[in-house]
């Protein structure tokens, strides 16, 4: 068992990228992608995160940051704590 992302510990706001030295906050699911990407639902800064192997860092996807249910572009889009993905 290897960690690839994180510590353990809750992360206090969110941010834009993460790597294997840093908090997250509160990671419901994983999607593996065809190409190896990992997809992230982080229900706690209410966005989806991309995960790239190659490079062993992730990075918001998805999401404002803003909890709601708005439409629109990827990175301006309000979710509401995301907890299941589905490719």
């Amino acid at each position: 068992v290897c960690t690839l992302l994180g510590t353990g510990a809750q992360a206090q706001g969110f941010g834009e990228e993460a790597g294997p030295g840093v908090p997250l906050s509160s990671p419901w699911d994983l999607a593996l992608a065809p190409d190896g990407a990992l997809y992230i639902a982080m229900a706690g800064p209410h966005q989806l995160w991309r995960y790239d192997p190659a490079t062993g860092r992730a990075r918001r996807h998805a999401g404002s940051g803003h909890e709601g249910l708005m439409d629109g572009p990827r990175l301006r889009a309000a979710l509401a704590q995301p907890s299941a993905l589905a490719l």
